[in-house]
């Protein structure tokens, strides 16, 4: 039985549906970015095209400040500057320290590579000497009402993936399975994580039929701006080489097909 009480046979065709839930692309910063009506500004107009003008987003701070006399904790007001498009699926965040964008839905290599390098270029062009501390690019996916029970993903997940399933001899009382890989690249590193992640259930034992992709695509070095850029299709190769590694061709087969 599926998570939703429907039972699926061996053939039937599950949901044909987008399993993406995220698209992350993150630069960090040493200095806090210039959020001045000048300059936030000539950010808005420079992704105007596609991304509405900001809306102002007050959250909680905390400063610690250590020093000869003792430490001390202050508390302020940080602003978040959120820059959304018409349909609501993509949104550019200013932070503090850090410039994000996020897709909600999913979006191809040609496509994320556009909006990323307009957003991008556009935040240089406003503030041209900033520099990233780090550059990440992640994917996250969730998996449901898929299979013929919670703890069955062969027909979707690649084998060497699913085998932890089977280690313990008790499955019915997993409560969590997840496997993390870190990889070192000549200039950048990957970090995935894949499994029952059991969101819903945890710490009880699994019964929902949910499994996830985490794939993180990051550089620790510091880049200008347009150096930054250029890691995005070299990151984007690396993540979808690794999803066809983590997949089988049926669940990339409805993934193509909602896509197409």
């Amino acid at each position: 039985m599926s998570s939703l009480g429907v039972e699926l046979k061996p053939n039937q065709e599950p949901d044909k549906r987008d399993f993406l839930t995220r698209i992350i692309f993150r630069l960090d910063f040493s200095a806090n970015v210039d959020v001045s009506e000048k300059k936030r500004r000539a950010f808005s107009t420079a992704i105007e095209e596609e991304f509405s003008a900001p809306q102002l987003e007050t959250r909680k701070s905390i400063q610690f400040t250590m020093g000869e006399e003792g430490n001390f904790l202050a508390e302020g007001q940080a602003r978040f500057y959120h820059f959304t498009n018409k349909d609501g699926t993509r949104k550019v965040i200013l932070e503090p320290t850090a410039l994000v964008v996020l897709f909600f839905s999913g979006a191809n290599a040609e496509e994320l590579s556009s909006t990323l390098n307009s957003v991008g270029n556009g935040f240089n062009e406003a503030y041209e000497k900033m520099t990233a501390i780090r550059t990440g690019l992640r994917y996250t996916y969730r998996l449901d009402k898929l299979g013929n029970g919670p703890l069955d993903w062969n027909r979707f997940i690649s084998k060497n993936l699913t085998s932890t399933i089977d280690f313990y001899s008790n499955p019915d009382e997993l409560a969590k399975v997840i496997s993390s890989i870190e990889l070192t690249k000549e200039n950048y590193r990957v970090t995935m994580q894949a499994g029952l992640a059991n969101s819903i259930d945890y710490p009880n034992p699994i019964r929902s039929g949910e499994f996830v992709l985490d794939y993180d695509c990051y550089s620790a070095e510091n880049k200008t701006i347009p150096a930054a850029l250029e890691l995005i299709d070299i990151f984007n190769k690396e993540i979808s080489d690794l999803f066809i590694l983590s997949t089988t061709e049926e669940l990339r087969r409805i993934t193509e097909e909602q896509n197409a």
